[in-house]
């Protein structure tokens, strides 16, 4: 639940709610929590393929972020292939990673997991957008004020 509620208010920060309905904010949150969890790591938490985990893999991380200016356009089908079966290189099969015992949800819970990392991609398409990285654990501390 906490990373759903830090997921839709870095939506809700970043773009123009007008343009979204709640269950869409809520699904982009959820999709949110999943990235960082599972793909920030190689990806980036800004998605730009600047992870951490990404200067030693064999291959460039891509940047998600331009989805659909490389492809004509973002098409959930495609990218929920290459999420579902990998490319090859060193990006995991996530659908088998997400149903594995490990995982213990299933097949079900790993489709849904994989349309809402495609739904939160797609958002992060948005031109404009800022895909935000995790908010800072501490809030900066207040400046004292001299004579107190």
């Amino acid at each position: 639940m906490k990373v759903l509620i830090l997921g839709a208010a870095a939506v809700l920060a970043a773009a123009s709610v007008e343009a979204y309905r709640p269950e869409e904010l809520t699904a982009i949150g959820q999709g949110r929590g999943l990235y960082l969890r599972h793909c920030a790591a190689c990806h980036g938490a800004d998605a730009r393929g600047t992870g951490a985990r990404a200067a030693n893999g064999p291959a460039a991380v891509p940047d998600l972020t331009a989805i659909a200016g490389r492809d004509g356009g973002f098409q959930r089908l495609h990218v929920q292939a290459q999420i579902r079966h990998s490319a090859g290189g060193a990006m995991p099969s996530w659908e088998r990673v997400l149903a594995s015992p490990g995982f213990v949800r299933g097949e079900a819970a790993a489709a849904k997991d994989i349309w809402l990392l495609t739904r939160y991609l797609d958002y992060a398409q948005t031109p404009g957008v800022t895909v935000a990285g995790k908010p800072d654990a501490e809030p900066p501390a207040p400046e004292k004020t001299k004579g107190r």
